[in-house]
């Protein structure tokens, strides 16, 4: 690139023309510069495009192919848990029998017992003419009451019909206070003559046979807490060596190993699918459209270096018109609209300078 002579103010038509050419060719590269930046830029998408594509190709195969391995495995395994299971359940049901069976056996003497017990009731007011509807609980907690928690039944029995009833009559139902009164009056007489009735008739005729009664009733209920006793420590005892479920638990260890043998054996085709079936199937599908990718990259790579060179070239000429032209002319009259306003003033005879050309110019603006 050659330099410009010392002073283009002094410089005629010609150097005008030149300088001219100069700037219409950067402006040239610059376009040119621009829009192969534009077409790599689409290149660049295009090329990512396909890259995406493959990679999608490749993850979505990878993903089938895995899947395939592990449908075979995992339906076994499946399988053995759904036996394990089913063992698991027959397990829970041999020691609930089993439960169940030591329970009645540790108990078997304390169920007969209350048995006799009953008995001897039953017979005792058999023999002394002890009306049927005695023997009964609630017939015992009204008029025979012994231990705290029939107490506590009676006076419960005591609150509904003497105070939760006539409420919700009251409150609930509206009725009138004449009404809640009669009421009280019938509950106050029905127990005060049957009570008596029954205290004179039966209660005091058969008092020893009722108190006996009572008395063994009293040790039924004793020996059913020993039974829930007995029954709790029972279920709560960790020791299962006297159901007999070693024959469970020995298929359940097997199913469990099955299990474990059937993972071992999923995790090593794994592991081959990684090492042997997987790059297999990456560099199959990379050779699909391969030639097009490789075209796409050579043409984007042969691109970014054209663009590479314009833009030195651009960097250059820049300099050069910078310190050749600019210094002398200005920035703001460099622009091919003012230039070639210029050389239409030289043409036109106003000014044989490029100075003089700059000064009519200015001339004209300014008016």
């Amino acid at each position: 690139m050659r330099m410009a002579a010392q002073n283009v103010l002094a410089g005629d038509e010609r150097v005008l023309v030149e300088i001219i050419e100069e700037v219409k060719e950067q402006n040239s590269r610059t376009d040119s510069y621009n829009k192969l930046s534009s077409q790599i830029r689409e290149l660049t998408r295009d090329v990512e495009d396909e890259k995406k594509s493959l990679q999608a190709s490749i993850d979505t195969k990878i993903k089938q192919s895995s899947a395939a391995i592990c449908a075979g495995f995992d339906k076994s395994i499946d399988e053995e848990r759904a036996k394990l299971r089913d063992i698991q359940s027959d397990r829970e049901r041999a020691k609930d029998a089993g439960v169940k069976e030591r329970i009645s056996a540790e108990t078997a003497h304390l169920r007969h017992e209350n048995e006799k017990l009953k008995s001897r009731i039953r017979e005792s007011f058999k023999t002394n003419g002890v009306p049927g509807y005695c023997n009964n609980a609630l017939f015992m907690m009204m008029f025979r009451t012994t231990g705290v928690l029939q107490y506590l039944l009676y006076f419960l029995l005591l609150t509904v019909f003497y105070a939760v009833i006539p409420t919700v009559a009251f409150l609930v139902f509206k009725l009138q206070t004449l009404y809640i009164i009669i009421y009280y009056f019938v509950c106050i007489l029905i127990q005060s003559f049957v009570g008596k009735v029954i205290y004179k008739k039966t209660i005091m005729q058969h008092f020893a046979t009722l108190d006996a009664a009572a008395r063994m009733q009293s040790d039924i209920k004793d020996n059913n807490r020993r039974i829930k006793r007995i029954s709790k420590r029972i279920r709560k005892d960790k020791s299962e060596e006297m159901y007999g479920l070693e024959e469970f638990d020995s298929r359940m260890k097997e199913v469990r190993d099955n299990i474990k043998d059937i993972e071992s054996q999923k995790k090593a085709a794994l592991q081959e699918f990684e090492q042997t079936v997987k790059p297999n199937i990456i560099a199959e599908l990379e050779t699909v459209d391969k030639d097009k990718r490789d075209a796409m990259e050579n043409r984007l790579f042969d691109m970014n270096e054209r663009r590479k060179s314009l833009d030195e070239q651009i960097k250059q000429k820049r300099l050069y018109i910078s310190s050749n032209y600019e210094a002398y002319l200005g920035k703001e009259v460099f622009d091919i609209d003012k230039l070639l306003k210029l050389l239409q003033i030289i043409r036109s005879g106003q000014a044989d300078t490029i100075a003089k050309a700059l000064a009519v110019y200015e001339s004209k603006n300014q008016n």
